[in-house]
């Protein structure tokens, strides 16, 4: 893994992973810092600061850690990734982000080993947010089987945040 600091004019400081992978339980920077990930895996449980994944950085949501908070703002870059996996159905939004979101790249949603079938009407909060929402993914691919007759309607995503189980 390669970490990098350097600091910017003024008392800001940019951290970016470069590559390897970063997981750990909180993660905070100074207000108005920013920390990116620019070809790395980042998962966390709660972010303090606003992150940008501008390029080839994968975020990954509920492999290690349930959710991801974001106390700040988030940006993906169309060649980053959103990885999300999930355990079944969840009202709370799998990523929470406390500011605003720029959209562009992949989503990919995976399910957990060992996950009970998902059935017509379960429901996924997949995003959250408090501030504006710009942008949407150039992908959304969702590695989630479902049992015939059935698929996943994505058409709340931007609005909601969630993606649902309809019959199909």
């Amino acid at each position: 893994m390669t970490l990098s600091a350097r600091s910017r004019r003024g008392p800001r400081w940019a951290v970016r992973l470069a590559d390897g992978e970063l997981i750990a339980g909180e993660i905070g920077v100074q207000a108005g810092d920013v920390i990116d990930f620019y070809r790395g895996r980042l998962e966390t449980s709660s972010f303090t600061g606003d992150l940008a994944n501008p390029a080839l950085g994968t975020l990954v949501v509920g492999e290690v850690y349930p959710s991801t908070s974001v106390a700040g703002s988030y940006s993906q870059g169309w060649l980053a990734r959103l990885s999300v996996t999930i355990a079944g159905p969840s009202a709370a939004p799998l990523l929470f982000v406390d500011g605003d979101v720029t959209l562009d790249g992949a989503l990919e949603i995976h399910v957990e080993d060992g996950a009970m079938p998902f059935q017509a009407g379960d429901t996924v909060a997949v995003l959250g947010w408090s501030g504006a929402l710009q942008g949407t993914f150039s992908e959304v691919r969702i590695d989630v089987p479902l049992p015939p007759g059935l698929a996943w309607d994505t058409s709340a995503l931007y609005t909601t945040g969630g993606i649902a189980v309809v019959p199909g």
